[in-house]
């Protein structure tokens, strides 16, 4: 894949950054139709009180399956160069990938969390990234804010655009008010931070 543009944005001292050509309009629109007939109920690791923090469907795409495999060449492909030019973190692989269902019959949602998760012995979550897969225009609401100050970031919603950031940053997703948001999100894991 030639032709990729990356941005950097940096509201603080943890900057994120996006590739707004990630996957095509015609490629966003075919993973939707490959995964929105599988998804479920999200959870939420920990205790049932915990639940109450995300309100979303997901499906977990698993790299072993052939029809999968161009979208794990084309996320890593990306990762590896946005990780050499803005977080220069020591990773080693992508987790299944998640894709994830807003929707605004039930005002899906996932309130402010972090990525990293506890008691991974040897590896764990560096970075973390979303894929916008629907027009911003088919849907109200659903925003994927970044917290890098008291004033949060609002990632790009250009259909086909991959945002970036270290899994250590506070992030949410706004209730969906109207439509529909599709994402594919993941995680980068890497040795633990030194």
């Amino acid at each position: 894949m030639t032709n990729l543009d990356w941005y950097l944005e940096s509201y603080s001292n943890d900057p994120w950054a996006y590739c707004d050509t990630a996957f095509t309009k015609e490629e966003c629109d075919t993973i939707i139709n490959l995964f929105k007939d599988s998804v479920n109920k999200g959870r939420v690791v920990g205790p049932e009180e915990a639940q109450a923090t995300r309100d979303s469907n997901v499906f977990f795409i698993e790299p072993g399956d052939k029809k999968n495999q161009w979208i794990f060449q084309r996320l890593t492909d990306i990762i590896i160069n946005m990780n050499e030019q803005f977080f220069n973190f020591d990773i080693d692989r992508i987790e299944p990938v998640q894709f994830s269902e807003y929707d605004a019959s039930y005002n899906g949602f996932y309130k402010s969390h972090i990525d990293m998760a506890h008691g991974q012995s040897s590896t764990f979550r560096k970075l973390s990234f979303s894929v916008q897969l629907t027009e911003s225009d088919d849907y109200s609401g659903g925003d994927l804010k970044l917290h890098t100050s008291h004033n949060p970031g609002t990632a790009e919603r250009t259909k086909g655009t991959l945002s970036i950031f270290p899994s250590y940053l506070l992030h949410e997703v706004t209730p969906v008010m109207d439509g529909t948001r599709y994402a594919l999100v993941g995680w980068v894991l890497g040795n633990r931070f030194k």
